[in-house]
């Protein structure tokens, strides 16, 4: 079995981009995505994602999920 290629996702706890990792997940995409809350996080999960606690000024977490996704430009 082939190891499953991962997603960075922002946006992925919003409207569009639920419906997107909701997808990739369903066609065996490792999708981890920018949350800013509690229940950001809780939604990620329960659509099998993988969290990543941030927003879109911390630049650390933003440089080191980019550089380790094997997906870019979505």
């Amino acid at each position: 079995m082939r190891k499953s290629q991962r997603i960075f996702m922002t946006g992925a706890t919003g409207y569009i981009g639920s419906v997107i990792t909701e997808l990739a997940i369903a066609e065996g995409y490792e999708v981890h995505g920018l949350s800013r809350s509690e229940s950001g996080d809780a939604k990620l999960l329960q659509a099998k994602a993988i969290p990543v606690r941030g927003d879109l000024t911390s630049l650390d977490i933003l440089r080191r999920e980019s550089s380790e996704a094997d997906i870019r430009g979505l």
